[in-house]
């Protein structure tokens, strides 16, 4: 009797699924109890672009309409969507960016130009061509002003301002000067810097490595 009922749940788990994949050209992995669901793109091999985009929950039911032009898996309890299908020629397709929650709810407004996925309760955005951290209420925990910012690695985050780069913590804090030519994140304690284009190591006091 077991194995009866084991293959019935069987055969309609993949019933579902067979059904899903007929529903929507693309499906992807679920994350967080929640996975992608594409209609109306195209295949370029095995990568699947442009459509429309939304999410399914773990019984298959379609908790976010497929809406945006894009969609990032969940992190966190949020999702970053975008809205709107412009094309650059060397960046290729862009739009506004916001995050939703799972029942579909726009949490944080699409109105960046960038986002990323939040780690640590923290999520890189770009607007307006400067970039900083907002936190899950869509406040701004390190203030949109770098013209450049790199996402936390090792608990520093690599931003650049006025062509030159330094070091943040998560509090926005400048742990390390903005004063290096180029700059890289941290590894292993360590990272990459250079002030006069001759590269060295740095620990995370900024202070350089002999090695």
């Amino acid at each position: 009797m077991k194995r009866i009922l084991i293959l019935v749940a069987f055969i309609i788990f993949n019933s579902v699924i067979f059904a899903q994949n007929k529903k929507y050209d693309f499906t992807d992995k679920y994350v967080e109890g929640m996975a992608r669901v594409g209609k109306g793109g195209n295949w370029d091999g095995d990568v699947y672009y442009g459509g429309k985009w939304g999410f399914i929950d773990s019984n298959g039911i379609e908790v976010v309409p497929l809406i945006y032009d894009n969609i990032y898996p969940f992190h966190e309890g949020l999702a970053s969507v975008r809205v709107g299908n412009n094309w650059d020629p060397k960046f290729g397709p862009y739009g506004k960016h916001g995050f939703i929650n799972k029942q579909g709810k726009v949490v944080i407004p699409v109105k960046y130009n960038e986002a990323s996925n939040f780690v640590a309760g923290l999520a890189l955005v770009k607007l307006n061509e400067k970039q900083g951290f907002i936190n899950k209420t869509g406040n701004e925990i390190i203030p949109i002003n770098y013209d450049h910012a790199s996402e936390f690695s090792e608990g520093l985050a690599c931003v650049k301002l006025n062509s030159k780069y330094g070091y943040i913590d998560s509090t926005g804090k400048v742990v390390i000067p903005l004063i290096y030519l180029e700059a890289y994140d941290f590894k292993n304690g360590e990272a990459t810097v250079s002030i006069d284009y001759e590269p060295f190591q740095i620990n995370k006091k900024g202070e350089k490595i002999n090695k």
